[in-house]
């Protein structure tokens, strides 16, 4: 019987399928951590990892009639491995950090459970309400997954963290908050698509946890997100939600302008520790430690730096590793802009981070299909990331975000492909009838 009631709620079909294997990537972490449990970790529970993500893919296979144009995910990956290989003839130097290090490129770029690879995952599925449906239910998992997480480390009293090789010990994790932010944009999303107050409360807990378990980083997420959502909404509104937003915007000012920012972080400081909880990124707030860069000017300086004396061609992959590595260990210079012009150069890099920025602005608030940019929208808010930390290699949303962007280039193609041979067929009828008459 329970067999019968779970083939209704999951229909094992060549639709949903990738959509199943996009849920199964998005929750790689939980699954892995499930498999350490029983293997203990390290690789092994790593490959089983892998097997599961590509189990509904390998099964499409079976289904007669179903091709799923993707050819140019294989295009892609020959690009990025051309690209390395071409920057490793001309700079053998890089070789420690493309082998070595923390992040060798057979493990964070070349293995099939990295962020490249989100390309494929968002690229299979055809129809964008298929995506939405499954962010939907993998959001509601995550949320579950992250909230235990927080509460572990609330409980034991610190974070379990892994960047230099060793295990450290942290107040916070680093990228606890960045991952929420996936999970939040979902919820958010839903709440003002759907009107589901339901959804914003998930939401407002999502946002809580950025809080109490990550950095400050994320918090500019948060407020980019905000302002998406109220542009790309704004004309679907009704009256009353506009009055509410602009009188709660006037509130907010009053109270800050009135009782002092200062003031109501101590009052939410002193609520949540008398719950036995502490929060870092409020603690930085109340002691003016928000603003510190953490090195990041002095990595920024020199990547510009880097990018003046690049020239027109740049570095290559992994460019700013080279150098920047001497200042922070992880090597990237925490921009994606920067990033990019380092590696790909003034010409390339610079034709690249237009087009990038004209197509979000496109796709977000022009899109002919607006499914298409709603998941643009969605990914983009965890893209936010790449402007204050982390690399474009290691983003699964950027992958992610690009994958959508091609999707929505072929079905605009594809609609307007069909649109042209209606009119054409159109046309051919009334000549047709005229010459009969």
């Amino acid at each position: 019987m329970l067999t019968l009631k779970l083939h209704y709620i999951i229909r094992i079909n060549k639709r949903t399928l990738p959509c199943i294997a996009l849920s199964l990537y998005l929750l790689q972490e939980m699954i892995y951590a499930i498999f350490s449990i029983a293997f203990g970790g390290g690789g092994t529970a790593r490959i089983f990892t892998i097997i599961v993500m590509y189990l509904p893919l390998i099964a499409m296979l079976f289904f007669q009639g179903d091709k799923r144009d993707v050819k140019d995910f294989y295009v892609l990956m020959a690009l990025i491995a051309a690209f390395f290989c071409v920057t490793y003839l001309f700079h053998p130097e890089y070789y420690e950090w493309f082998f070595e290090g923390s992040y060798p490129i057979k493990t964070v770029i070349f293995r099939p459970d990295q962020c490249i690879f989100a390309y494929l995952f968002f690229r299979v599925i055809k129809d964008p309400k298929d995506i939405l449906k499954t962010l939907k239910i993998t959001a509601y998992i995550l949320l579950l997954y992250y909230s235990y997480q927080l509460l572990h480390a609330l409980s034991v009293g610190y974070w379990l963290y892994n960047s230099t090789g060793e295990v450290e010990k942290w107040s916070y994790n680093l990228n606890y908050g960045y991952n929420h932010l996936l999970v939040m944009a979902i919820f958010g999303y839903f709440a003002m698509k759907e009107k589901n107050l339901f959804y914003w409360i998930l939401c407002g807990i999502s946002v809580l946890e950025i809080i109490l378990g990550g950095s400050r980083g994320p918090l500019v997420g948060v407020g980019i997100f905000g302002i998406l959502l109220i542009l790309r909404f704004f004309k679907e509104m009704d009256m009353r939600l506009r009055v509410f937003l602009i009188v709660a915007s006037i509130f907010a000012l009053i109270l800050f302008v009135g009782i002092g920012l200062e003031t109501i972080l101590q009052w939410v400081s002193s609520i949540i520790k008398s719950l036995g909880i502490s929060s870092r990124t409020i603690d930085m707030l109340l002691q003016g430690e928000i603003a510190d860069d953490n090195n990041r000017s002095r990595i920024y300086e020199t990547a510009i730096q880097m990018i003046r004396n690049g020239g027109l061609f740049g570095y290559g992959a992994y460019g700013d590793r080279y150098v920047i590595g001497n200042i922070a260990f992880v090597g990237y210079c925490h921009n994606i802009i920067l990033e990019i012009l380092i590696d790909f150069g003034i010409l390339l890099g610079g034709i690249f981070c237009l087009r990038m920025f004209y197509a979000s602005i496109k796709i977000m608030f022009f899109a002919q299909e607006k499914e298409w940019g709603d998941i643009y929208m969605i990914l983009f808010v965890s893209v936010t990331k790449l402007f204050l930390s982390g690399s474009f290699w290691y983003s699964e949303a950027f992958w992610g975000a690009l994958a959508v962007w091609i999707s929505y280039k072929k079905a605009v193609k594809k609609k307007k492909s069909q649109m042209e041979m209606k009119g054409n067929e159109e046309w051919t009828i009334v000549q047709r009838r005229s010459h009969q008459g």
